[in-house]
């Protein structure tokens, strides 16, 4: 499940999970994730199932990292002033597409692909994709299926983030 953030916030426009920085009452990173959760979409009723890679965030001096949760919650609850939208990505879709469109980026001197997700008008893309990927990859194999592979996007950088204006 990805939020898309309200525009008159920093990034906003863009796709990405419910998240934030630690709380002093935080006690751990997980709490962090389950309380984000709840404030952002009212979600109290998940499950913890893993957990993965940790993600430098290029935009910021964060990090993404990444918790894996069954929602069992029936009816969310977005707090309209970190949420404008909620849209659920289906990992089976994301499978069975056999491929991921990518945008080439160069990084320690040799190129490599960023993917991209449409949705809604608009794209999921940085570490938002780029963990969503991964789960995909981990998940390909429960499925008795090949990680889908990155092909050259047939869109720019300029057009991924104009999506989100």
């Amino acid at each position: 499940m990805i939020t898309r953030r309200p525009k008159r916030l920093q990034h906003g426009g863009e796709w990405c999970y419910p998240g934030g920085r630690p709380e002093a009452g935080d006690a751990d990173l997980y709490d962090t994730a389950r309380r984000e959760g709840a404030e952002e979409l009212g979600l109290s009723n998940i499950v913890r199932l893993g957990r993965l890679a940790s993600m430098p965030i290029y935009t910021s001096d964060y990090r993404l990292e990444p918790f894996v949760v069954e929602v069992r919650d029936e009816v969310f609850e977005p707090n309209p002033e970190e949420v404008e939208e909620v849209h659920e990505l289906s990992i089976v879709d994301a499978v069975e597409a056999g491929t991921v469109a990518g945008i080439p980026f160069t990084w320690e001197g040799q190129e490599h692909h960023s993917p991209i997700y449409p949705v809604r008008g608009a794209y999921v893309f940085g570490a938002t994709a780029h963990t969503f990927m991964e789960l995909v990859a981990v998940c390909a194999p429960l499925m008795g299926l090949e990680p889908p592979r990155v092909v050259p996007a047939e869109v720019s950088w300029e057009e991924v983030f104009t999506s989100t204006k």
